[in-house]
């Protein structure tokens, strides 16, 4: 398999700032409260991830890197048994 694209200068990911700015959207959503909080939770663990994986921001703006995080984030998930 080949390698994940990885950007020369990785810029990390604040995750505090981009779960609220998802959390901010995710509450206009016509959703049930269990729904909100379970998209809530899987957003948090995959940038918790993203934040060891390498990628840095790239994976949240480049679709070719953000292809490759999304591949490995599965592969970690599967691993764990999540």
């Amino acid at each position: 398999m080949a390698s994940s694209p990885k950007a020369s200068k990785v810029k990390p990911i604040k995750e505090a700032a981009v779960l609220a700015a998802y959390v901010s959207w995710l509450d206009r959503q016509p959703l049930a409260d269990r729904t909100r909080d379970a998209y809530r939770a899987q957003v948090n663990r995959f940038l918790e991830w993203l934040s060891t994986a390498g990628h840095g921001t790239a994976a949240l703006v480049e679709p070719s890197v953000r292809d490759w995080a999304v591949r490995e984030y599965k592969q970690a998930v599967k691993a764990k048994g999540w």
